[in-house]
């Protein structure tokens, strides 16, 4: 199997960090194939580059950058990648179209968050009602933020946040 990751920036932050832990643990399987793209020149967990995997950066030139579309169609139709598993709200809407057009199945993981403030003004909120209907599943950390953005049932999932304790072995415990 082939999965194509998108993300809007590895900088620090608990989805960042949630990718970086699921990119290490499928990294140690033999029958999945992955790649991971990245809007942003910044990588904080720097555990990724570790990796050996491709790690396209795919950047911004202005706010509404519509070349970054054909970027990512083109990298999509030569990875040829069976799942596309996006972030964020923004590449989700870059990647509705692309994954419709290749038929491509799309995982929308954008719920990571409860938002107080559920209407259009809201731009996750929106991005949310406008790239559900097109998702094949949506995975939030949370029921309560499934429910806030209003994801339908029948296409979602919650992955509740877990602790890698592995990262505690190099610690150095205070002495008072």
């Amino acid at each position: 199997m082939k999965v194509l990751f998108f993300i809007d920036s590895l900088v620090s932050g608990g989805k960042e960090r949630r990718l970086t832990e699921l990119l290490r643990t499928l990294n140690t399987q033999e029958n999945i194939d992955f790649e991971l793209v990245v809007m942003n020149e910044k990588i904080h967990y720097k555990e990724v580059l570790e990796l050996g995997i491709n790690i396209h950066r795919i950047v911004r030139k202005t706010k509404k950058d519509i070349s970054v579309f054909f970027k990512f169609y083109k990298l999509c139709r030569e990875y040829k990648p069976d799942i596309i598993h996006c972030w964020d709200s923004m590449t989700a809407v870059y990647l509705v179209p692309i994954c419709k057009l290749l038929k491509i199945k799309l995982v929308n993981g954008m719920v990571v968050n409860s938002p107080a403030m559920q209407n259009f003004k809201n731009k996750d909120w929106l991005r949310g009602r406008l790239t559900f209907p097109f998702s094949n599943v949506i995975v939030g950390n949370s029921k309560a933020g499934l429910l806030a953005y209003r994801a339908p049932k029948e296409k979602s999932i919650v992955i509740n946040n877990g602790f890698n304790f592995d990262r505690t072995e190099k610690l150095i415990q205070k002495t008072l």
